[in-house]
């Protein structure tokens, strides 16, 4: 079984729900198109990192230039209907492949770490 549902299975209150922007960001990442969307940019950019050009295929991430936290703040966006709509969050031009090494030297990655460990510990 998916645990990534399609956007379009996901009932209309979970779509409509609001949600402060750290939780919002959560439920994004976990959208089953947010995944396919992912691919398509691995696959945009050879499965190569961008900084390094090394070949990797399980430690390959998606880099936001600007912070998709900082997208969701700046749209005020409070629901995942209003995410899906957001040219801002789906913007090829802002995310660039990278390997997990080079994805640590960029500047918000230690941000997106402490996020991460403070909200999955």
């Amino acid at each position: 079984m998916n645990k990534f549902p399609p956007p379009n299975k996901l009932s209309k209150e979970e779509m409509d729900k609001k949600y402060p922007p750290v939780e919002l960001n959560k439920r994004i990442r976990r959208l089953y198109f947010y995944h396919k969307w992912r691919e398509k940019i691995r696959d945009r950019d050879g499965n190569r990192c961008q900084d390094c050009r090394g070949i990797m295929i399980y430690d390959l991430e998606v880099h936001h230039k600007i912070p998709l936290i900082d997208i969701i703040i700046k749209n005020k966006i409070k629901t995942l209907s209003e995410a899906m709509k957001c040219k801002d969050i789906w913007n090829m031009n802002n995310v660039i492949t990278l390997c997990i090494d080079c994805h640590k030297k960029t500047p918000d990655y230690l941000i997106k770490s402490c996020w991460w460990k403070t909200n999955h510990i």
